[in-house]
């Protein structure tokens, strides 16, 4: 099938017509960023270590919050407790934003990092003496090293084992 003149001057005029943002050739949906679009084609973090991860974390937080008895000696805020807060949820946000966005690695290890902030405070509470030590600070130690150590075995695994790229089509 031949292109002749008029198809030729056709097309040019439909490519100055976008190009100049004719109304009529624009599509109605806006242009999908290009953060996205490299997100969506990067494969999903493996299901198993992201539930492994997931049910370790909520259950370490959950012990902490309901198996921690009243303080021995109420004391301030400390600056270091504030600082461990701070390590603790930049960790968890960071971690779960690049999970979103399929960034395995920075994903576990950004919850990796949460998970030992975490375990650091579980470890200072009693130290500090702001506790009294006992059988709820064991079970609490126990599941943040469990937590600690599943987020950082997931970072390690998919940091090494990439999944292979997924087609599009």
């Amino acid at each position: 099938m031949a292109i002749d003149a008029q198809d030729a001057q056709d097309a040019q005029d439909a490519q100055d017509a976008t190009q100049a943002g004719d109304p009529r050739t624009r599509s109605s949906r806006p242009a999908v960023p290009d953060w996205i679009t490299a997100a969506r084609t990067r494969p999903a973090p493996d299901r198993r270590l992201l539930a492994a991860v997931a049910v370790t974390g909520v259950v370490t937080m959950a012990a902490v919050q309901w198996f921690t008895p009243p303080p021995a000696h109420p004391v301030e805020y400390s600056l270091t407790a504030q600082a461990i807060d701070t390590v603790f949820l930049g960790g968890l946000f960071l971690g779960a934003y690049a999970l979103v966005l399929r960034r395995s690695f920075v994903g576990f290890a950004g919850l990796a990092v949460a998970a030992w902030a975490l375990l650091t405070g579980i470890v200072a509470c009693p130290v500090s003496g702001h506790h009294t030590y006992g059988v709820w600070w064991a079970a609490q130690v126990a599941l943040g090293v469990a937590f600690g150590v599943c987020a950082t075995v997931a970072a390690a695994v998919s940091r090494r084992s990439p999944a292979p790229p997924r087609s599009l089509g």
